[in-house]
């Protein structure tokens, strides 16, 4: 075990006086950091983005993405799933599309990011003990 030097400070109640000694304690180990714990973190940071939506909308984002696209490319049939969520909105289909297709690249663009943050930090020799800080991430 590595041991550390540490300065203890001790004040006399009564007199005030602070005396100082250096003691040695034992450091902790330390624990390398691993591609797992980089990963853990990385997830974690992805779920945060996806924290707004419940699990059951999530489930529904292929459907809106599938009639937004096919709405854009010029089919302008049935839009079930558009036109039942965009009619609280306010929104027309077209509008719709457009937000679920701005709200898809703002996602593909967020986790891409924290990916690349996770790829830059795995390739690392050694991983920063610190690598969870914000200044690794997105």
């Amino acid at each position: 075990m590595t041991t550390v030097d540490v300065t203890e400070r001790v004040i006399n109640a009564r007199t005030g006086q602070v005396t100082e000694r250096t003691i040695q304690v034992e450091a902790p180990p330390v624990v390398p950091v691993t591609a797992a714990h980089v990963r853990a973190e990385a997830a974690r940071r992805m779920a945060l983005i996806a924290q707004p939506y419940s699990r059951e909308e999530r489930e529904t984002w292929p459907q809106q993405i599938a009639e937004a696209e096919a709405y854009m490319a010029g089919d302008q049939s049935d839009m079930p799933m558009l036109t039942v969520i965009a009619m609280p909105r306010g929104l027309t289909v077209a509008q719709m599309a457009t937000l679920v297709l701005t709200l898809r690249a703002q996602f593909k663009a967020a986790t891409a990011a924290i990916l690349a943050a996770q790829a830059t930090l795995i390739a690392m020799d050694p991983i920063p003990q610190d690598f969870a800080d914000a200044e690794y991430w997105p």
